[in-house]
């Protein structure tokens, strides 16, 4: 009983985290480049992704990112929730 125990809470606090880049685009006569990421939660039995923006400066030939939603911002991401969500189906009215 103690090894189903652990097994269920290895199987559930196990979780991987992808992010994939939707768009990027220069803001023009700026150095300003604004990002957009499908960011995918997976705990296995349940999944959460949320659409994520970035606001990106260039200093140094280095790019610096700050998110623009989410993540101490005063803007919430769009968020999709449940069992079978993916990065695909995710989208938003954001042009």
């Amino acid at each position: 009983m103690k090894n189903l125990i652990l097994a269920a809470a290895a199987l559930l606090g196990t979780a991987c985290v992808h992010r994939n880049l939707t768009s990027v685009r220069d803001v023009p006569n700026s150095n300003i480049t604004l990002i957009e990421t499908a960011d995918l939660l997976d705990l296995y039995v349940y999944k959460q992704v949320k659409h994520v923006f970035w606001q990106c400066q260039e200093k140094a030939r280095t790019l610096t990112c700050e998110r623009a939603c989410g993540a101490g911002t005063d803007l919430e991401c769009p968020t999709a929730e449940g069992l079978s969500v993916s990065s695909s189906n995710l989208r938003s009215n954001v042009r």
